[in-house]
């Protein structure tokens, strides 16, 4: 890869002229415009514009009403001109300042991406590799890809730089059989200059993995038919248990905790704050009652890990349970957060595999903010010190890299544990109302005592906070 300040040059290229002074420059990218409006008329859809700079090409989409806008361009300057002609209208535009080749994309995140000549800049075989790389990830299934560069015949540089120029087959060849090539349109621009450039633009639809051809084996966790209805159901397991346990028939509490490490659960019960629930009809776990400040709740200790959480998740719904709460311990990821601490979680990265049998592939799950509001409230209110925010969820625990620590504390996560993607992605395409909170204990940069979560005492103060929340949760739901 030859190196090149890429920022400094286009920050001199825009510094230099006037926005419809460059070559590129048309007052109005009609092609690009019937080609988005081809790809969806869904005025909420997500848009990215690659490049766009001082394009027009935003202005346009917000006049026909297309209202959840990227733009993204190496240059400051260039992003800002458009920023100043847009006044009012650039507060609804999300802008992002940012190489290309090395920006990171959420997963899934787009429904088109638009590129009017940004790609034939990409001389270096790895520049491109690198761009494709962020196309595959950040557009959804189902969302269409719209590449221009230059065509056969096209200038061999511009703006000082040399290009790739490329024809339908060639271009489409770069992104591969996943990119389904629907349509290839060639434009002939005129430059302010009174010139010609020859334009192709590739119109692609981003397929299904199972669909796109490829020879490779595609990861199963990445290719569930998650809108399909499963065979096997907690229903039918939950009503062998009750025949064959014999199980009562008193209705659980609307509240349940599914307690991670189980000490507390032990501690409850040992106090005989917690006594057994004889009507949890269950193979593998044992459910607990326990009145906390008048309000009854279940508690069911050990699921821990995202598979065995879900499954007791999905048959505490089953049986009618309204709320289910997860309280683990974590460990900190981000460097300010102190120990022992509090996280009420309320997005988690979805580095694990069950909440993929749920929901498509994107990288966080989410809790609703009328869930993690009243519980952070009411631990606030016990005294607690808390923060609410990402967590990083995990399969593999003793798979943690310094890698990894560090780039999920510069995206924002707190915490990492093993169950809060998993139980909101669940809770997602359940319906079911779900909370995690973390009891934050150890982390690799800690000199002092690891693995401390605080005291028993501590942890039933922090239920009964949750069984206040549960109430106010609960209320609001009926209210809804």
């Amino acid at each position: 890869m030859v190196w090149m300040n890429v920022e400094a040059h286009w920050e001199a290229v825009y510094g230099a002229k006037r926005f419809d002074q460059v070559s590129w420059f048309r007052p109005h990218l009609e092609t690009s415009i019937a080609l988005i409006e081809r790809a969806t008329q869904d005025r909420s859809a997500r848009i990215i514009d690659v490049g766009g700079g001082e394009s027009t090409l935003v202005d346009d989409l917000i006049a026909l009403g297309y209202r959840n806008l990227t733009v993204l361009d190496v240059s400051q300057t260039a992003l800002r001109v458009t920023q100043e002609r847009l006044g009012e209208r650039a507060n609804h535009v999300e802008w992002i300042a940012a190489d290309i080749t090395t920006v990171n994309f959420p997963s899934a995140a787009y429904d088109v991406w638009h590129d009017r000549a940004v790609f034939h800049f990409l001389t270096d075989p790895d520049d491109r590799a690198a761009y494709i790389d962020r196309v595959t990830k950040c557009v959804k299934p189902g969302g269409h890809v719209i590449i221009g560069t230059f065509g056969v015949g096209g200038p061999l540089k511009c703006s000082g730089l040399y290009v790739r120029r490329y024809d339908s087959e060639s271009l489409h060849g770069e992104f591969g059989k996943r990119f389904r090539l629907m349509d290839s349109v060639t434009e002939l621009h005129e430059t302010p200059f009174g010139t010609t450039q020859r334009f192709l633009y590739c119109f692609c639809l981003v397929e299904e993995w199972k669909n796109a051809g490829r020879s490779s084996v595609v990861a199963p966790i990445l290719d569930h038919p998650v809108e399909e209805a499963s065979a096997f159901t907690a229903e039918a397991l939950m009503s062998d248990a009750r025949q064959l346990k014999k199980t009562g028939t008193e209705a659980l509490p609307s509240i349940c905790f599914l307690d991670f490490d189980g000490d507390l659960t032990d501690w409850l019960v040992e106090r005989g704050i917690a006594r057994p629930f004889d009507s949890w009809a269950c193979f593998h776990t044992t459910m607990f009652w326990l009145d906390l400040e008048g309000v009854r709740c279940g508690i069911v200790a050990r699921t821990i890990g995202g598979p065995f959480a879900v499954l007791i998740a999905e048959q505490l719904r089953t049986a009618g349970v309204s709320l289910i709460v997860g309280l683990t311990s974590a460990g900190r990821v981000a460097p300010e957060l102190p120990l022992p601490g509090l996280v009420v979680a309320s997005a988690a990265i979805r580095d694990e595999g069950t909440s993929y049998h749920y929901l498509r592939p994107q990288e966080e799950a989410t809790c609703p903010s009328d869930v993690t509001e009243p519980i952070a409230r009411e631990l606030r209110d016990s005294g607690f010190a808390v923060r609410t925010g990402k967590v990083w969820t995990t399969d593999a625990p003793y798979r943690e890299t310094s890698g990894q620590l560090q780039k999920w504390a510069e995206e924002g996560a707190l915490a990492v544990e093993m169950q809060a993607a998993s139980l909101f992605a669940f809770g997602r395409a359940q319906g079911a109302k779900v909370a995690v909170v973390a009891r934050v204990s150890n982390a690799v940069d800690h000199d002092g005592q690891q693995f401390d979560t605080g005291s028993n005492d501590e942890g039933l103060m922090i239920l009964q906070a949750l069984a206040r929340a549960g109430l106010s949760i609960l209320q609001l739901r009926t209210q809804d």
